[in-house]
């Protein structure tokens, strides 16, 4: 099998050959999380661990089915890059819309013709009344709206129906790229619009903590521009979600910088597995250390299940902040 190796840009995010960074601005939203008490993680020389989030998105057999249902989709994490999408706010209340039509049809509709059929077998009203006064009212005004909506929803999803507005309502928007390849690192707005796109070396990682009505911690991880002063940042964290540890967050940020950095090889996870022997860097490294070119792939969903028990297990034993050295980025100051 002939594999088309992808070279990297010159502005490529390369651990040994950072140019020497400006001071990091006060301006913008860089400084007024500083100011508020929230951590600007190191860029460090990355090392192997991997937040537990990413070994847990898929197992083999749910990634393999994947694949069959979306042969000609690129996944949304390759060799070239990391694409994080939303759902606008109509894509949201769609599909709300036709989960309640589901369950109204699935559950309501059903409690209510069995209440109208026990009403009628214990004489509290007759056949004909039911049927006039309940039944025939309720699922010509309820049961039948719902189950449109639903059928509607069920036939698009399976791709036997594709009308212009499902396709619009449900649209995937891009909400940033972490582009491996050319080490940019690109926000969007509405419409897949780019918002801004700057070098990956020029933004700080930032580990900002919110207080939740009970009381408990609630973490995010952003990149935030350290010179032109937006108050918008690149959400990272949402790849494992807000209610993590710490450390899952100090561990995605290694993960993060592992697969830009085009000197390193790409984080060994699933969802990357097919993208290796791609990437000049990892396809040179496995070739080294002679890795199974499916070693995920090939695992039963138990197997794959006990190996990253054992990751997890032995990555929460090591209480160190994941990551190597701190690297010094900028020309005036030590990075912290």
């Amino acid at each position: 099998m002939t594999i088309s190796l992808h070279q990297y840009s010159n502005s490529a995010y390369d651990s040994n050959q950072i140019p020497p960074q400006p001071p990091r601005s006060k301006k913008g939203v860089l400084g007024k999380l500083v100011s508020s008490g929230q951590t600007v993680l190191s860029f460090t020389q990355s090392d192997e661990s991997i937040p537990s989030g990413l070994y847990r998105e898929k197992t083999p057999s749910e990634w393999q089915e994947f694949k069959e249902e979306n042969k000609n989709i690129r996944p949304s994490w390759n060799e070239e890059y990391l694409i994080s999408g939303t759902l606008s706010s109509w894509s949201t209340l769609y599909l709300f819309i036709s989960a309640g039509g589901a369950i109204m049809v699935k559950l309501f509709s059903s409690l209510f013709l069995l209440t109208s059929l026990i009403a009628v077998a214990v004489d509290f009203i007759d056949w004909n009344q039911a049927l006039t006064e309940a039944i025939i009212p309720f699922g010509t005004y309820v049961t039948l709206p719902a189950a449109i909506i639903w059928l509607q929803f069920e036939l698009c999803n399976r791709g036997y129906w594709s009308p212009w507005y499902f396709r619009w309502l449900v649209e995937i928007r891009k909400q940033f790229e972490i582009n491996r390849r050319t080490g940019m690192v690109t926000l969007y707005k509405g419409h897949n619009k780019v918002r801004y796109s700057h070098p990956f070396i020029e933004f700080d990682c930032i580990l900002a903590s919110v207080p939740t009505q009970q009381g408990f911690l609630c973490y995010g991880l952003v990149l935030a521009h350290r010179y032109n002063g937006s108050k918008f940042s690149v959400p990272i964290g949402t790849l494992i979600g807000n209610s993590e540890r710490v450390m899952e967050y100090h561990r995605l940020w290694n993960a993060i910088q592992r697969y830009m950095d085009v000197s390193q090889p790409m984080p060994d996870i699933l969802e990357l597995e097919e993208s290796r022997l791609k990437d000049p860097t990892t396809a040179e490294y496995d070739k080294q250390t002679k890795r199974k070119e499916d070693y995920w792939r090939s695992m039963s969903d138990e197997e794959y299940g006990r190996t990253i028990e054992r990751i997890i297990k032995k990555q929460s034993q090591n209480n160190a902040l994941s990551g190597g050295l701190s690297l010094n980025i900028f020309k005036d100051e030590s990075a912290k």
